[in-house]
């Protein structure tokens, strides 16, 4: 099965308590042909040290810091054309207090989209910690 290169785009603002686990479900995921761009949009709290102390090292992830409030639809724009998609990429959107439920998000992502000659899908969200 053909590999696709997967984008992770993650906008944030103010997430020092959910953003390492953001980051860590983005860091198990079976699924290794991915580059995730963290866009940290002028944060008041530590969100940035924590990012920065989780992704240290890792060429995976990239940290853009903002010096201007973009909003989040502004950062996923300016983040696409950043990557540089190629037709065939897939890019995933997630906010910087989620993450993703399983390792196996992007490899069940990548064979959806082989198989089904996808175009784009949307998920769902299950509320924490009511689980609603």
């Amino acid at each position: 099965m053909k590999e696709n290169s997967i984008i992770v785009i993650i906008p944030l603002y103010n997430v020092e308590e959910w953003i390492k686990k953001t980051i860590m479900s983005v860091k198990l995921q079976d699924y290794k042909n991915y580059h995730c761009f963290l866009i940290d949009d002028i944060s008041s709290d530590s969100s940035r040290q924590v990012i920065e102390k989780e992704i240290d090292g890792n060429d995976k992830f990239t940290l853009i810091t903002n010096t201007e409030k973009k909003y989040a639809l502004k950062n996923i724009y300016d983040t696409i054309k950043l990557s540089n998609p190629k037709k065939d990429d897939i890019i995933i959107l997630l906010d910087g207090d989620d993450w993703l439920a399983s390792k196996s998000v992007f490899s069940t992502i990548n064979k959806v989209y082989n198989e089904q000659d996808c175009w784009m899908t949307y998920g769902s969200y299950i509320e924490y910690p009511s689980k609603t």
